[in-house]
């Protein structure tokens, strides 16, 4: 009967002792599952957060390159206005001063004294040379 005591009591520790042990392994494969997706999910995050900002980072810069693209087009299409005012403002005082020509007599007949010296000793000067 001792045997029979000793063997119960050996059995239930060890029942006892498996049991414990489950239990402790369950825990730690459970905490350990939980840590894995805890981590899954943070890494999502992560990525999705990354993802966010590399799409705004890339419109952010495709938006500064088409507006320096429109800086360079106003500052062309600017260029070219000037130079077509000018050209413009060329052919208008060429033909403002063709039509507003005069005749060298019509000249002389409002000549004055000053006029006057000044065309002799012009006409002098040229007729000495």
């Amino acid at each position: 009967q001792a045997h029979n005591t000793v063997t119960t009591m050996r059995a239930e520790f060890y029942t006892t002792f498996v049991l414990r042990l489950q239990r402790v392994v369950r825990k730690f494969l459970s905490r350990t599952r939980v840590q894995k997706r805890r981590d899954a999910v943070l890494n999502v995050q992560s990525t999705a957060a990354t993802n966010i900002q590399r799409l705004w980072r890339g419109y952010q810069g495709r938006v500064r390159a088409s507006m320096v693209r429109i800086r360079r087009s106003i500052a062309t299409l600017q260029r070219k206005e000037n130079r077509y005012t000018a050209l413009l403002s060329r052919v208008l005082a060429g033909y403002k001063g063709r039509s507003r020509a005069v005749s060298y007599t019509h000249l002389r007949a409002h000549e004055t004294p000053e006029h006057l010296v000044c065309r002799l000793l012009l006409e002098k000067k040229k007729h000495q040379i």
